[in-house]
């Protein structure tokens, strides 16, 4: 109540100055004595139309409100249902999730024990198939091996036969090759002898020659010392 009576007190000041600057004014130069019950009947007017206003605005809000909260409450109650159909679907699916899940483990499992067996199949024959082959090779090498060793003993024997044949050919040239240096030497020695031999022939030619010319000038000297 005091809020309402303090907005009478703002409300009158605004209108009553409005009023003043319109038709009041020229009001107070013709009837002076009359003017200020014209001014209260006015405020009076102006007071029960702002009550009114306010009594409407109240209700106007208070509808509102009622409408709000109604809304609200509606809301509300929607909310809750659709989190109930909401939790109720997720409990559905959790539910079927897990049966799934459950099922899904089991072929799992199934499949797992079915590749197990596989598996364990499948190593065993592949074990007996690389027994078999490491046998087969086993075989296939020691052939090979056994056949390498008589072609490595061939070799062998042929690289004695050849290194025997290599000896008694190097020999045989060896021997050959003294021989021939043993010739050679007496060939040179023997052209040597020779040669030392024609050289003393021919020394003791010039010798002799010059001997007989030395003669022969004693001899031809003396006679042309009788001469003279």
């Amino acid at each position: 109540m005091k809020k309402r009576n303090g907005n009478k007190k703002e409300i009158p000041k605004i209108k009553l100055k409005k009023r003043i600057n319109s038709t009041v004014s020229k009001q107070i130069s013709r009837r002076e004595p009359d003017l200020w019950k014209e001014i209260s009947s006015k405020f009076k007017q102006l007071s029960k139309a702002y009550r009114d206003f306010r009594e409407k605005q109240k209700i106007i809000k208070q509808k509102e409100e009622r409408s709000r909260l109604k809304g609200q409450e509606e809301q509300r109650l929607k909310e809750r249902e659709e989190q109930r159909l909401q939790d109720q679907e997720e409990r559905r699916l959790k539910k079927e999730q897990k049966l799934k899940a459950a099922e899904e483990k089991r072929l799992k499992e199934e499949e797992e024990k079915r590749l197990e067996a596989i598996r364990i199949k499948e190593e065993k024959q592949e074990r007996q198939r690389q027994a078999q082959i490491y046998k087969e090779r086993m075989a296939k090498a020691e052939r090979a091996r056994l056949v390498q060793l008589e072609e490595a003993n061939k070799l062998k024997e042929k690289k004695l036969r050849e290194k025997k044949a290599y000896d008694e050919y190097i020999e045989k040239r060896e021997i050959e090759k003294q021989k021939e240096e043993e010739a050679k030497r007496l060939k040179e020695e023997e052209a040597k002898r020779l040669k030392e031999k024609e050289e003393k022939r021919s020394q003791e030619e010039e010798e002799r020659r010059l001997k007989e010319s030395q003669e022969q000038e004693e001899i031809i000297q003396p006679e042309e010392e009788k001469e003279d």
